[in-house]
């Protein structure tokens, strides 16, 4: 019985897909081609100006402008043959971040690529920028394995990405999957969105507590004290063995999100094998590899991480929230990155690092009204990344489903 089903699914699937045809990507560009390093090193490098775009602005599904570089008018004319245009859809080509896909946002406009970022510039009659991204993101692994099998070890070139041949439905076809996928993709930057605004009036309010002390005269009350970090938080280092606690999510450094609290997904917790430690829900987590990535963040649930992130545990509850927003200053990452051990791979430190960094300490009393204000701010950010880790598996769920034509995207419908 079930094979049957399965039989009438894929005949199914054949019908919708009818006038889907095999073409390859090199056909149905105008423009395939990444860029390269500005000369100078970083005296390339401008506060302002034209983005620079590199492969840790790619994401899957989106544009980070964590790390968003800047070069002026004259490095941007020798790349002017990487000029990033409006709708032009946006793929890593290598290291470990290759096959990453993603369509350029309006808002990061005039912008060039580097060597490691490949502009795709879909012809728009015959091509949808929409529909070419979540095709790409639909074969990553395809992708991945050609990344692989070159003489250069994850890498994609020019010539395997125009060689690559898609599955290509008629224009309206491709703009309906591209709209259903995209609703959710609104959504969920929605979302983020509206976490960003949240962690900036946390930032607000602690600068104006804590640093302008506005609320209390101008002047650090009486009964508060400079004093290191480790009186408000220690050290937690609960290892746990790989399969122990297969309820809990898996979380490790490079799903911690850059200069955010937004969680955009757990790994699944089979991918936890080593060096493993526990965390509980509001515990800080902290990248402490290459910890200038800045990744501080309050663990919004239970789960499991590696040692190649810090555990951080309030030794008073009153100073949970005070603890997290002062050491997720920028001076306290750059002070954790100055004591940081290693050169190639530069390890953050506690004892004798980072736990000696030193900030206002409040009393328990302004401690304790401080976490109330910051609680429903973090509770409520919380709250829609677990709503948009939601949208989101439903869009993967749905993404292999509509690329094959398994299900008609004209009876999708996106609330």
């Amino acid at each position: 019985m079930g094979g049957e089903i399965l039989t009438q699914r894929r005949r199914d699937a054949e019908c919708a897909k009818g006038s889907w045809k095999l073409v390859r990507l090199g056909e149905l560009c105008s423009k395939i081609g990444s860029g390269a390093t500005p000369s100078g090193g970083k005296n390339a490098y401008r506060e302002d100006g034209i983005s620079l775009i590199r492969s840790q602005n790619v994401l899957d599904f989106s544009f980070s402008t964590n790390g968003l570089a800047f070069i002026n008018e004259e490095q941007a004319r020798k790349l002017d043959g990487v000029t990033v245009k409006p709708k032009d859809v946006l793929l890593n080509i290598t290291g470990d971040s290759v096959a990453r896909v993603c369509i350029v946002p309006d808002s990061v406009l005039p912008a060039r690529v580097n060597q490691h970022v490949c502009i795709l510039r879909p012809r728009e009659k015959v091509l949808d920028s929409g529909f070419l991204a979540a095709t790409l993101i639909s074969i990553k692994q395809q992708l991945l394995l050609m990344a692989g099998s070159g003489a250069t070890r994850n890498a994609l070139t020019k010539g395997d990405i125009s060689e690559l041949k898609i599955s290509l439905p008629p224009l309206p076809t491709q703009c309906k999957i591209a709209a259903v996928l995209g609703a959710l993709d609104d959504k969920i930057e929605n979302n983020r969105k509206i976490c960003a605004n949240l962690e900036a009036q946390a930032q607000a309010i602690f600068k104006s507590w804590f640093v302008d002390f506005e609320p209390f005269g101008g002047k650090m009350p009486q009964g508060w004290k400079m004093g290191k970090i480790s009186s408000v938080f220690q050290l937690a280092r609960d290892s746990v063995k790989a399969g122990e606690r297969p309820d809990l999510p898996y979380l490790p450094i490079d799903m911690l999100p850059m200069h955010s609290f937004f969680v955009n997904s757990y790994l699944p917790n089979e991918d936890a094998q080593s060096s493993l430690i526990l965390f509980k829900k509001w515990d800080v987590l902290i990248g402490a590899m290459r910890v200038y990535f800045h990744r501080v963040l309050p663990a919004p649930c239970d789960g499991i991480t590696r040692t190649t992130c810090f555990v951080l545990r309030a030794i008073k509850d009153c100073y949970r929230e005070f603890g997290l927003m002062a050491i997720n200053q920028d001076e306290a990452i750059t002070f954790a990155q100055q004591t940081s051990k290693g050169s190639t791979m530069p390890y953050a430190v506690w004892e004798g690092g980072l736990a000696d960094y030193e900030t206002v300490i409040p009393d328990e009393k302004a401690a304790e009204n401080f976490s109330r204000l910051l609680r429903n701010l973090i509770e409520e950010e919380q709250s829609l990344a677990k709503e948009s880790r939601v949208l989101a598996a439903t869009r993967d769920a749905l993404l292999p489903k509509l690329m094959s034509g398994e299900i008609d995207v004209e009876k999708v419908k996106v609330a």
